[in-house]
């Protein structure tokens, strides 16, 4: 599951699917449909997600599971994120 793969991924999306407290997801809004119920649906994947992962984790099978070059290929893109400008431009290498 990649979503429980990626370190973070499952984590955001619980803390941006939250309950409004109308019982509403607040990460859900739609123009035409409105609000779904929460929890939504991304959020019960994402809840998944991170249960499965402190299970990998528990066990010792993360390093498995996840290869050492997605891990690598995020640390990089938090680095591009971190030198990009006030515009979002990316630096020039």
């Amino acid at each position: 599951m990649y979503l429980a793969k990626v370190p973070g991924l499952a984590d955001d999306l619980i803390e941006e699917h939250t309950d409004d407290g109308k019982g509403r997801c607040r990460g859900c809004p739609s123009q035409t449909h409105g609000m779904p119920q929460h929890p939504c649906n991304i959020r019960l994947l994402a809840d998944a997600a991170a249960s499965i992962r402190r299970t990998w984790i528990r066990r010792g099978q993360l390093d498995t599971v996840v290869p050492a070059r997605i891990v690598q290929h995020l640390a990089a893109m938090d680095r591009d994120e971190d030198e990009a400008g006030q515009d979002g431009a990316m630096p020039i290498r």
